[in-house]
């Protein structure tokens, strides 16, 4: 038996999920991924569940299971969804772009690099946690105030 267009949708919805992840997913019975498989129609209530389960077009979905037409959904001659289309691409090709569209950016940090503060300057932090101080009578809010009362 030749595969449905419903079917091919479905391998292309889940990815590399098994059926049982896809049905726990969506929240339904995995028996219907057999089903499916084996060329039967499926309800719309289940499209729907499994396509919004894995963030995909709920039109495209009712489309592919011939619930409606793509005029019907108003997709027809549009091709396929980027996010359908995205799933097809391997993976080195799709981090290739996306480290064309946002240049490479090296954010590792050298050791020369390292933020370094001197005691002057650690004492004049302020902390704004009272379980964070040592001393019971600190008064964060004080401390605050009188910092900005400095000229």
């Amino acid at each position: 038996m030749a595969e449905t267009t419903w079917w091919t949708y479905v391998q292309a919805l889940i990815g590399d999920d098994s059926p049982a992840e896809a049905a726990a997913r969506a929240g339904f019975d995995k028996s219907a991924f057999t089903r499916w498989k084996k060329g039967a129609n499926a309800d719309p209530a289940f499209v729907v569940r499994l396509v919004r389960a894995y963030g995909g077009s709920v039109l495209e979905g009712l489309v592919a299971a011939g619930t409606i037409s793509a005029q019907e959904a108003g997709v027809a001659g549009r091709g396929q969804s980027p996010r359908a289309a995205l799933r097809g691409v391997p993976n080195d090709l799709l981090l290739g772009e996306v480290e064309r569209r946002m240049g490479r950016f090296d954010i590792s940090w050298s050791d020369d690099s390292a933020i370094e503060y001197d005691d002057e300057q650690l004492g004049q932090l302020i902390t704004l946690n009272p379980a964070a101080s040592d001393a019971d009578d600190h008064d964060p809010d004080a401390e605050v105030e009188a910092q900005q009362d400095e000229p």
